[in-house]
């Protein structure tokens, strides 16, 4: 009787485990049929649609930032604040278009979001692993042309039940590799949308960045001045009224100037804090 129970609790605790831990996979099958029939019911049912969401738009806005910062053009550029302010607007609509059942059902196929149903998933290899107890990740790779696709992150909720809760596209974004296989390419090729800024002109630059250090705008000042100093513009002219527009900027900031004592270039003026002393 006793080794009947034993053996009665050993069965049941090896079902549970096989469930416990089998789930996850089943969970990641069941999205993948439900991407490829678009079964807008199942769909709904495996993922969290604004934790998608909300992980996307945060993945977006940080690799748009960090690319924007890199940038040495975007750096001396006056609209980056702009750019920097709009971009977030226009990130959450493009998140927001896409992420329905029919755009997850063709990302877990494969394909990118605004394309048509393809037999793209033919072509894709799954691999899997476990990020802890709670959460199970899913790699997709497209065997056929080596190309990384995004990874799909699963959370558990409850004994057996899994959910989508994002979908990581910064490494590829990146350009690191998003599977264990390791490739440097992007399935789905989605970047984040760059705001129009226009170019930076690679000679002497006019632009007054609201954003610039004072130490910009003084060696910015200090060009200007040499350029409108030597007798080819006029003060109305755009070299010597940039000058002046950076000038009281950087009075604005508690800056003085003043004739140095010796004549050093490229300017002839000593820019020093208002309330300090000159040496």
């Amino acid at each position: 009787m006793r080794n009947r129970v034993i053996l009665i609790v050993g069965g049941l605790l090896f079902i549970f485990g096989i469930a416990y831990f089998g789930s996850p996979y089943l969970a990641a099958r069941n999205l993948q049929e439900a991407a490829k029939s678009v079964d807008a019911d199942a769909l709904e049912s495996s993922v969290d649609f604004p934790a998608v969401r909300d992980s996307l738009k945060s993945q977006l806005n940080a690799v748009m930032v960090k690319k924007m910062s890199e940038d040495s053009s975007m750096k001396s550029n006056p609209f980056v604040g702009l750019g920097l302010m709009m971009a977030p607007a226009i990130i959450d609509r493009m998140v927001d278009s896409f992420v329905t059942p029919d755009g997850i059902a063709a990302i877990a196929r494969g394909q990118k979001p605004n394309e048509g149903k393809s037999d793209a998933s033919s072509r894709i290899t799954y691999f899997y692993s476990w990020v802890n107890i709670d959460r199970f990740r899913v790699w997709m790779r497209n065997t056929e042309e080596a190309k990384d696709g995004p990874s799909l992150l699963f959370e558990r909720r409850g004994l057996f039940s899994w959910k989508l809760i994002r979908i990581e596209i910064s490494d590829l974004m990146n350009g690191a590799s998003a599977s264990p296989a390791g490739s440097t390419s992007s399935l789905l090729s989605t970047t984040a949308p760059t705001p129009a800024v226009p170019p930076t002109p690679q000679t002497l630059s006019t632009t007054l960045n609201p954003m610039a250090t004072d130490d910009d705008l003084k060696n910015q000042w200090g060009a200007l001045n040499e350029e409108c100093r030597g007798g080819q513009h006029t003060p109305e002219d755009e070299i010597c009224s940039s000058r002046d527009r950076m000038e009281t900027v950087l009075q604005s900031r508690g800056w003085c100037w003043a004739y140095s004592d010796t004549d050093i270039v490229p300017a002839d003026f000593n820019w020093h804090k208002c309330d300090a002393t000159r040496p």
